[in-house]
């Protein structure tokens, strides 16, 4: 994987057992673009829970967010998690991964309002909260513009109370 000959990876995928995918996982998580690419090239639909979700938090740490986003989206999109699901679990693979951020917290505040959930997004926010972490900045605006378009301002009020 390190030598990025991905189609090695593809031919193997099949036989690749899930304790191998998660294993992998946290071996590669210190390179979010690997974690990402193996995924990716693996079939990231086709992943168990456990491994699904490591690898959402191990690409987290990558500087551009569009991955995680990506695989949070495909996650929230086709409905077989709930939003509570989706957060513990993050934060299940955030322990496994030995993690200090929260950024994927945000992550899927962003995705959220990219799928225009707003009520995933404002229980998010507020899981966020409950665990005493403050989401940043951009994840706070994403949820009041998302709220604002979708006209929801008693939710909009009760964010900036």
């Amino acid at each position: 994987m390190h030598s990025s000959q991905w189609h090695f990876v593809k031919h193997f995928a099949p036989k690749i057992t899930p304790s191998l995918i998660s294993t992998t996982i946290i071996n590669l998580h210190k390179t979010p673009d690997l974690s990402f690419q193996f995924v990716i090239h693996i079939g990231f639909n086709g992943v168990d829970i456990r491994s699904r979700y490591l690898a959402m938090a191990a690409t987290s740490h990558a500087p551009n967010p569009k991955p995680t986003l990506q695989l949070l989206k495909e996650t929230n999109n086709n409905g077989a998690y709930s939003i509570r699901e989706v957060f513990n679990e993050l934060g299940v693979a955030r322990d496994v991964l030995g993690g200090k951020s929260y950024v994927f917290y945000d992550l899927l505040i962003r995705a959220c309002c990219e799928l225009k959930r707003s009520d995933d997004a404002f229980e998010c926010f507020d899981m966020m909260k409950g665990k005493g972490v403050i989401p940043c900045v951009h994840a706070c605006n994403d949820i009041l513009s998302l709220f604002l378009k979708l006209n929801t301002t008693e939710k909009a009020r009760v964010l900036y109370a």
